[in-house]
């Protein structure tokens, strides 16, 4: 067997969450961008260590906040096959519209964006050409 520096499948460059509520924000990741559970890890008090989401490609980690790793704002950019349908549903999963899905003059890419319930902002985008 080969061992590699990284878990197979695993992208090398990952966007970690610190939030407060994690179960609940890996439960949105699974809902609104279809994100599959790969690892999770909790403390003794039920508050999760370390957690891993498969999005399309690439691995979200997560964990919740504690005194000494306080909450993160992050803002993300997501390709996916259908941005008007991604958008759509995190729209009605309870997030802010920043801006509908558009194309902007002279860029290949339909582009939308909301905010999540944590404070994170999600571009999301489908290119058009």
């Amino acid at each position: 067997m080969n061992k590699t520096y990284k878990p197979d499948g695993y992208n090398d460059l990952s966007t970690y969450y610190i939030v407060e509520g994690a179960s609940t924000f890996i439960q949105f990741l699974k809902d609104v961008f279809d994100g599959t559970e790969l690892r999770i890890y909790k403390r003794p008090d039920d508050t999760i260590a370390h957690g891993e989401i498969k999005i399309g490609d690439s691995v979200v980690m997560v964990a919740d906040a504690t005194a000494q790793f306080k909450p993160t704002v992050t803002v993300v950019h997501l390709y996916h096959t259908d941005v008007d349908t991604l958008h759509q549903k995190a729209i009605a999963y309870g997030c802010t519209e920043i801006h509908k899905p558009q194309i902007m003059q002279g860029e290949p890419d339909k582009r939308g964006a909301f905010s999540d319930k944590w404070g994170n902002m999600w571009s999301v985008g489908t290119q058009q050409w």
